[in-house]
């Protein structure tokens, strides 16, 4: 361009080299020199315009060329790709992300099959395929290919170009470009195939078996044991100070965290495998769950493939012991020292250093939960059992299938205990998402589309919560729905109870501490009696007598146990039967109710974690929140 415009101005004053008027031309004021630069310019504008009328034979022979090879093999314009797996196509169709629109997906670490769409036959594609993240410079990879497919495995995430060149009698007849994304993917667990399944639960089960040391020296310092999560599960959630994974923004948020970080410890034992989801609303919306579940609750989850010993294991509904699978025969951990040590955790340090202080006061220097056995589970969890607890049932209440003519809502005095269906991610949309705040939002995600996994999935039993119920029905003549009205306020109720009895406030509560109960087992990190409650010499809990002087007082415990409970709901039915009975009665059922020891699931409490399908149900939470 420099060139045209230059010989263009040459030639605009050139022909005033003989005139007087010199100084108008910018070549030079000499006639002699000005006629050797004409001449060069006019060689050089002939130049140009002869390579400019060669370059455009050129192009029509090539033109001509290709336009014969494409006559020859009858082909499309366009190169088209479509990439799959063993799942299908993997398009912004099955990923419907923004960014993958335009672009190609491969997951990472599949073989992923590259196909080119309408081929040319007789004609060749030589790929090629680079790294375009940081962490992928130095990848390259190429190759060629007679039918238009070749495949592709990633083992790192990130951006990857293509380049596709089509070659038909060694001319160039057609290219491609495009970005190629690759990502781990997680999927609903019941669409695994069976290779992933296996490596899956393989995977993810050793978690529990391999020790945080022994698997740092397999596997590299940043691996993790299962039970470094389960204890900071169990400290954020029995927090004296703050549950600082149920409350406000700290469900979503810390949760999403743990996953991904578990996440990353199963990668080290297998850089194959993802933390897979459990969709759980297809799973108890099912005529499965209705019709066979609900009809006799005391199947150890036979009801669902997901509780047998191809996924996470069938559970004792008496007991609430996994009784096969990878999870069977697990032994609960005991909360010592050595063991908080042996996870990379300080023993004298509590998890959460903002509430350090005020929690070491609260517990009498102690800076990490345990149950009243001292076991990794609740404090407010009076089992023994060394196990992980999944009862699947609600202290043994059979069926609701005999009360559904009776004059209440059976399915809302059940709600608790009967998961989460598609009703109510409707109810979440239009209470906590649609035209609400992120607050809103962030406490529907726990209350309204996950919690009751957990009360429906842990359960609760016990022998002796199970007779006194019968003792109850017997002697009051409640009936099982009023049960297991008491039984939802029991895991509420004795959660608050023993998780801030070390810094109880009698100015809150309206008086003293109200259970009178015998010390806990553990004591000073050592077991010092294995008596089960119910036992002749086991472990006992009472009414505080203060609430037993009076009315008033008593009316005081009843306001903090069915504080759930107004007037409208159903559960309120079983409010007035108990305000029915004579204050003697009174006392006497509250007094059983709080001498009752309930074993809730762990599902139910702080030791969620140590079960396998606390994993998988809140990697479903994490999806929820990435589709709204």
């Amino acid at each position: 361009i420099n060139i045209i415009m230059y010989t263009q101005h040459s030639l605009e004053y050139g022909s005033d080299n003989n005139n007087d008027n010199d100084d108008d031309i910018p070549i030079t004021t000499n006639g002699k020199t000005n006629k050797v630069w004409y001449y060069i310019v006019n060689i050089v504008i002939f130049s140009v315009i002869i390579g400019i009328l060669i370059g455009f034979v050129n192009i029509y022979t090539s033109s001509n060329n290709i336009k014969q090879v494409q006559m020859k093999h009858k082909y499309t314009n366009e190169i088209s790709v479509i990439v799959s797996n063993e799942y299908g196509v993997q398009s912004s169709v099955a990923f419907p992300y923004s960014w993958l629109e335009g672009n190609l997906f491969a997951e990472t670490y599949k073989t992923n099959t590259f196909t080119i769409q309408s081929t040319t036959d007789g004609c060749t594609y030589n790929w090629a395929i680079s790294g375009v993240s940081s962490q992928l410079n130095d990848y390259y990879s190429e190759g060629s290919s007679d039918d238009g497919v070749f495949t592709f495995t990633p083992t790192i995430t990130g951006e990857y170009g293509i380049s596709i060149s089509e070659y038909c009698d060694n001319s160039l007849t057609r290219s491609y470009a495009s970005s190629v994304f690759s990502k781990y993917v997680r999927r609903e667990l019941s669409a695994l195939t069976d290779s992933d399944r296996e490596a899956f639960l393989d995977t993810f089960a050793k978690l529990w078996t391999i020790k945080t040391p022994e698997g740092q020296a397999l596997y590299g310092e940043n691996y993790k044991s299962l039970w470094y999560f389960a204890i900071v599960h169990n400290d954020a959630s029995a927090n004296p100070v703050c549950d600082e994974f149920h409350t406000g923004s700290g469900f979503t948020i810390n949760h999403v965290l743990l996953g991904s970080y578990l996440e990353q410890s199963m990668r080290l034992i297998n850089p194959s495998v993802s933390l897979h989801y459990m969709e759980y609303a297809n799973y108890y919306d099912s005529d499965a769950y209705s019709n066979q579940l609900l009809e006799s609750m005391l199947d150890g989850g036979a009801w669902s493939e997901i509780f047998t010993d191809k996924w996470f294991g069938s559970n004792d509904p008496y007991t609430g012991q996994i009784l096969d699978g990878r999870w069977a025969n697990i032994d609960l951990p005991y909360v010592t020292d050595e063991f908080i040590a042996s996870e990379g955790l300080d023993p004298s340090t509590p998890m959460f250093s903002a509430e350090a202080e005020e929690w070491l006061e609260m517990t009498g220097g102690i800076a990490h939960m345990s149950s009243p056995y001292g076991l990794l589970r609740s404090p407010w969890n009076w089992s023994p059992a060394p196990y992980t607890l999944r009862y699947n049932n609600v202290n043994q209440f059979n069926s609701y299938e005999k009360y559904l003519d009776l004059q209440v809502n059976v399915g809302q005095y059940m709600n608790y205990y009967t998961g989460v269906v598609c009703a109510d991610y409707k109810t979440f949309m239009y209470e906590s998402v649609n035209g609400k705040s992120m607050y809103d939002l962030l406490r529907g995600m726990e209350d309204d589309v996950h919690g009751k996994i957990h009360f429906t999935t842990g359960g609760s039993g016990g022998t002796k919560v199970v007779d006194t119920a019968k003792f109850i029905q017997d002697k009051f003549g409640l009936n099982d729905l009023d049960l297991v009205c008491i039984a939802q306020s029991s895991q509420k109720y004795f959660k608050t109870m023993f998780e801030m009895m070390p810094g109880y406030d009698a100015d809150t509560y309206g008086g003293p501490f109200q259970l009178d109960c015998t010390p806990f087992p553990w004591q000073n990190q050592e077991l010092v009696s294995t008596a089960e409650p119910g036992d002749p010499d086991g472990p006992t809990c009472s009414l505080n007598s203060y609430y037993k002087e009076s009315p008033e007082n008593l009316q005081i415990f009843k306001d903090n146990f069915f504080i759930d409970w107004i007037e409208g709901v159903p559960q309120y039915n079983t409010v007035e039967k108990v305000n029915s009975l004579s204050f003697d009665d009174q006392v006497e059922l509250l007094d059983a109710i709080c001498g009752q020891f309930q074993f809730d699931g762990d599902m139910g409490g702080s030791g969620a974690a140590s079960d396998p399908i606390f994993w998988v149900v809140h990697e479903s939470v994490e999806r929820l929140m990435q589709k709204i």
